[in-house]
C-alpha cells in the first residue's frame, strides 16, 4: 500500500484492515458481526470494503487456506510473451482461488 492510499483511510478502513485479516468472524452474518464490534451498520462495512478494493488496498475477501492442513495445493507456471504478460496476469488474477500472481 503507498502512502498515497494510506491517507485515504478512515478509521473504520484501518480497522477493517488491521483487525480482520486473521480474525474474520466465522458466523453466518459476518458483515453484522463485524459491524456491531467497530460501531457501525452493516452496509457501511461493506461500502467500506468495496471502497478499499477499488482503491487496490483489498484484494479480495475470502479464506486463504493452509495447503498443509487441507491437503492440497497448486502451484502453476506460464510461458506468457513479454507483449501479453499484463493481459494474461488480468486474466488470471480475475479467478477468485488466485492467491498470488507474480512475474518472475
Amino acid at each position: 500500500m503507498t502512502a498515497n492510499v494510506a491517507l485515504l483511510l478512515s478509521a473504520i478502513d484501518r480497522h477493517l484492515l488491521d483487525d480482520y485479516q486473521h480474525n474474520f468472524p466465522l458466523d453466518p452474518q459476518p458483515f453484522a458481526t463485524i459491524a456491531e464490534q467497530l460501531g457501525t451498520d452493516e452496509a457501511k462495512v461493506i461500502e467500506r470494503l468495496e471502497y478499499l478494493q477499488r482503491i487496490g488496498a483489498l484484494s479480495r475477501v475470502g479464506p486463504v487456506l493452509r495447503p498443509n492442513r487441507v491437503g492440497a495445493s497448486t502451484l502453476a507456471a506460464l510461458a506468457v510473451p513479454a507483449g501479453r504478460i499484463e493481459a494474461v496476469a488480468a486474466q488470471v488474477s480475475a479467478f477468485p482461488e488466485v492467491n498470488h500472481n507474480y512475474e518472475r
